[in-house]
């Protein structure tokens, strides 16, 4: 699971924050497993004296939670019983966490559930032609007038063209005006390639050889 590996977390993780995973096991294995980043308030520009020492916990952009893996169904209570106790001795307020689509993936959350931004959840296990019959009609045009235009899709599962994701990917955020939170480093995703083979694709939409469209997807 992309979004609760270690090399993942650890790329949200800011200086003077703590990746970390709360792990339940018996003698048959793992049987939840919960990554999160442990960060102190005192980092934050609001945070009074009196608050030092302070921390509230998260889980890292896209998607996560307490995963099951084995027998987990019938130690729910006890894993978050043990969880919250040791969030009390780190002296933990808060924590957020945006939980995966599948519910199957994880463990009943603890806490205030709200839903918020739905998913759109697409079939992938049908025929070629069903799915194309399946698209909106301004959509099979799109890529009708596409392929007619000489437009080409690469799979790139190295990142060899990163330098022109990137480019494209600051110009979008320029032009959508977005927050500086969204304007991830060269490093990030450097990151992302060396430590997440398989993980990950780029697929770049070529004209003529060049680069005009791309995009990162996480392979779950």
């Amino acid at each position: 699971e992309v979004f609760a590996h270690p090399a993942y977390v650890g790329t949200f993780t800011k200086p003077g924050e703590r990746t970390m995973c709360a792990v339940l096991a018996d003698d048959r294995g793992t049987n939840v497993f919960f990554p999160f980043i442990l960060r102190p308030l005192r980092n934050e520009p609001w945070v009074m004296a009196e608050f030092d020492g302070l921390c509230d916990l998260t889980t890292p952009y896209g998607y996560g939670g307490a995963y099951k893996v084995l027998g987990a169904d019938s130690q729910i209570e006890v894993f978050w019983d043990l969880f919250d106790a040791w969030c009390e001795r780190q002296r933990v307020v808060t924590h957020f966490v945006r939980l995966p689509v599948f519910n199957d993936q994880v463990i009943p959350y603890r806490g205030e559930v709200i839903d918020k931004g739905p998913n759109v959840v697409r079939r992938l296990d049908l025929g070629e032609d069903a799915l194309w019959r399946d698209y909106a009609q301004k959509v099979r045009k799109n890529v009708s007038r596409a392929r007619r235009s000489g437009l080409e899709v690469e799979l790139d599962l190295e990142g060899r063209m990163l330098d022109e994701f990137l480019d494209i990917y600051t110009d979008t955020m320029d032009r959508r005006q977005a927050g500086c939170g969204y304007y991830f480093s060269r490093h990030f995703f450097e990151n992302l390639v060396a430590e997440l083979k398989g993980s990950f694709a780029f697929f770049h939409v070529l004209s003529a050889g060049i680069v005009v469209s791309t995009e990162l997807v996480l392979v779950s």
